[in-house]
């Protein structure tokens, strides 16, 4: 069972918030909702309006956005120049959706996939042939997935809920922290099909996953004959970051090979700043870090259709990443009761030499009847290296910043 529920926006900011209604003024549940930015299109977030019509985004950046909501049956509905103020929250109204008027000898079939679907125990967040299929990785997709939240440290919840588990194609990553990072910013937009979004895990899954499982489904292509791409994407923000890729695959009614491939740098940047009192002190602190990963994946399968209900299937996966994340932290402290006058600066710059490799082997075999009872037997394998140098120098001094302590 899907929960779909409005978190409350009294305490946030920088947000924006709304109800979608007919035109009986009934609340419209499960509308598709989408966040651009105004300046260059790009999409913020994804979200579903909740059973009372209400949405919400939150912890947005201050500045210029628009939104696109579609409802099946319902007219598309665009609404521009939204205005993000801080510590604000943008109200829009009541948002009215106006019924489709499609004459049956004017209709079209499109084959294209709505962003978000609601499935009975999941939601079902489209990547290949949306407008998610390029420029991204699996990280940044997961920022703008409906009901997850990634946070500065990349930390994933879902609904508000930590301690998701993370799966690839049906199979959980035994891996967190930095590392699940670091292997997410490796999986590129166009090798995955779509991401699940399960936020009360059934039986099938681990007791673990009570908070909430997201597995990323790779693509596999059904067409019989051979195909395959080469991609590349290129983003400039405060860095620049690039990835290329490419994928194959050659199916006939007994075989199906397929292989992926690719190899990029991403380089981010985590800006946090605090101030705080202490013990008469005023504390004021500023600290930064600069990822910028090099990373590299191949993943080789090959699967045998045995008849129409069984499939005998291998796969494996390599991906690596090597990296030299650089932190910054400086803390300058005064008296509380002269907060502009600094007797005293501590500064602790890090440079770190992190590489992370795996190399997973698995052999599944899948049988499904036609009633829709489904066995699958799996046997892994894997092996991961994971290792981090870290050197950090702190050292005292006086407020100049030049005379040491």
């Amino acid at each position: 069972m899907i929960s779909i529920y409005s978190q409350s926006l009294i305490a946030q900011k920088n947000a924006i918030k709304g109800t979608i209604e007919d035109t009986k003024n009934q609340p419209i549940a499960f509308a598709n909702t989408l966040l651009f930015k105004t300046k260059d299109s790009v999409l913020v977030k994804t979200a579903l309006s909740d059973n009372n019509g209400q949405i919400g985004f939150e912890a947005l950046q201050a500045g210029y956005y628009y939104l696109l909501i579609s409802y099946i049956g319902m007219q598309d509905k665009y609404i521009k120049d939204i205005s993000v103020e801080e510590n604000k929250i943008k109200d829009l109204g009541i948002i009215q959706l106006l019924p489709s008027s499609i004459q049956l000898n004017e209709a079209t079939i499109s084959a294209n996939r709505s962003i978000i679907e609601v499935k009975s125990d999941r939601l079902v967040f489209n990547v290949d042939g949306t407008l998610n299929s390029t420029g991204s990785n699996a990280l940044e997709l997961l920022h703008k997935a409906p009901s997850v939240t990634v946070d500065n440290q990349d930390n994933i919840s879902i609904l508000g809920r930590t301690g998701v588990l993370i799966y690839v194609d049906g199979k959980r990553l035994p891996i967190n922290g930095e590392d699940l990072s670091n292997y997410l910013q490796g999986i590129m937009a166009d090798q995955i099909d779509r991401i699940d979004i399960i936020s009360n895990p059934g039986s099938k899954y681990e007791a673990e996953g009570n908070a909430g499982i997201i597995d990323i489904k790779l693509k596999r292509n059904k067409n019989f004959g051979a195909n395959g791409n080469v991609n590349s994407s290129m983003s400039q923000g405060r860095y620049n970051s690039f990835n290329l890729g490419s994928n194959g695959n050659y199916r006939n009614r007994k075989i199906n090979i397929f292989g992926q491939a690719g190899y990029g740098h991403y380089k981010g940047y985590n800006d946090i700043d605090f101030i705080s009192y202490q013990n008469g002190l005023y504390i004021e602190e500023i600290n930064k870090f600069v990822p910028n990963p090099i990373y590299n994946n191949l993943r080789l399968g090959l699967d045998y259709f045995v008849n129409q209900h069984s499939t005998l299937g291998i796969l494996f996966s390599n991906r690596n990443s090597e990296g030299k994340p650089i932190g910054y932290n400086r803390i300058r402290i005064a008296d509380a009761k002269f907060i502009t006058v600094f007797d005293s600066v501590l500064i602790a710059n890090t440079q770190n030499d992190n590489i992370r490799k795996s190399n997973t082997y698995n052999i599944n075999y899948h049988f499904e009847n036609p009633v829709g009872t489904s066995l699958n037997i799996d046997f892994d394998y894997g092996k991961f290296k994971n290792e981090s140098n870290r050197n950090q120098v702190n050292a005292f001094y006086k407020s100049d910043e030049t005379t040491e302590l």
